[in-house]
């Protein structure tokens, strides 16, 4: 395999995925979020499982399994198998129109407090939520639909590792697999899942779409430095001066932010460097120009990938990956979750 797995996926975030950015000249939703009275009509999200599945950076691991369950409105993430080394996902540091978005870090008996569940629709087809914070902000909604799918006597393989399970078919010495023992262990339970069926009662969601209700940046050190017209500066004010008229900038909350106005007309460049006036001190995060995914645009995006690629396991790589995106489940019922992982209890006994 020539084509290194994370350039594979940095190369597909530039070209179908995005999250909501500057406010004033930047970027914005293309599709607004339906404005809905926060309600849980549907407890089909009440407890289900999401898996991310190995590659060759995983050492410990195959996969990594999220357990998600409500409490009232209140959406906990319980990591119950992480790769050595990985960090449970508790959430972004984030900067949206009502303010600073921080994560909850207390793991709490149901795990850690992901999202303020809004509201899901009566026929479980619509799920919103929102980035679970201290301080209660509520601006941004991020609106999943979908549809849930019945797995009974469907082929695990069907809606599950989809990847890996075509990778492992046409380039099982792909070095995406780790080497052993996890990369053997990994494609023992991958043959598994071609051989065996989801028992009655087996469901899942798959996401079809994403929307994001208003823009946002992504914090990603609230203590940096910015180089911009050939010099280091370490505080807001200096940016925003050495930018001068090419500097967009704004306030959410209480805090100022700012980013390049040509680097945002920039049509290569999907991702957008920022900066924030955060207690004083230079802080730095992005955003993206597009706001929105759906399978649709995930899909156009490999396949304009592949016009690129005349390798033949590049080509597999992106063909797979249009696969996935087409047939990946997104969350597991417990009937369907508890099948999938006594497959990897068997893979691990041998």
């Amino acid at each position: 395999m020539t084509l290194n797995k994370t350039i594979f996926l940095f190369l597909l975030s530039g070209l179908i995925v995005g999250c909501g950015g500057g406010g004033g000249g930047g970027g914005g939703s293309n599709d607004t979020v339906a404005i809905t009275k926060d309600e849980i009509l549907s407890t089909e999200f009440d407890n289900t499982t999401s898996y991310k599945w190995g590659s060759i950076q995983f050492d410990t691991t195959f996969v990594e399994i999220t357990k998600n369950s409500r409490n009232g409105n209140i959406w906990y993430a319980d990591y119950s198998k992480l790769d050595k080394g990985t960090e449970p996902d508790i959430g972004r540091l984030m900067l949206s129109t009502d303010g600073f978005y921080k994560p909850d870090e207390t793991k709490y008996p149901l795990g850690y407090r992901r999202y303020i569940l809004r509201s899901t629709s009566q026929d479980g087809t619509t799920l919103r939520k929102t980035p679970y914070n201290k301080d209660g902000l509520k601006n941004i909604v991020v609106e999943e639909k979908g549809r849930w799918i019945d797995l009974t006597n469907v082929r695990i393989s069907d809606r599950t590792a989809v990847y890996w399970n075509l990778l492992a078919e046409k380039i099982p010495t792909s070095v995406f697999f780790h080497p052993e023992p996890i990369g053997d262990q990994f494609k023992d339970f991958l043959a598994l899942t071609k051989k065996n069926i989801f028992p009655a009662g087996a469901k899942c969601f798959q996401v079809e779409r994403t929307n994001y209700s208003v823009p946002y940046y992504v914090i990603t050190n609230t203590e940096s430095l910015a180089y911009i017209n050939g010099v280091s500066v370490n505080n807001f004010s200096d940016y925003v001066s050495l930018a001068g008229g090419n500097a967009v900038t704004g306030k959410w909350g209480n805090i100022q932010w700012a980013y390049l106005n040509t680097e945002a007309n920039d049509p290569k460049y999907y991702t957008i460097s920022a900066y924030m006036n955060i207690d004083n001190k230079l802080a730095s995060g992005y955003w993206q120009k597009n706001p929105n995914t759906s399978i649709d645009s995930i899909v156009a995006g490999y396949e304009k990938s592949l016009d690129s690629f005349n390798n033949n396991d590049d080509v597999i790589s992106f063909q797979s990956a249009i696969a996935e995106a087409k047939n990946e489940c997104t969350y597991y019922n417990s009937v369907a979750s508890q099948k999938i992982e006594s497959l990897m209890n068997q893979t691990l006994l041998n």
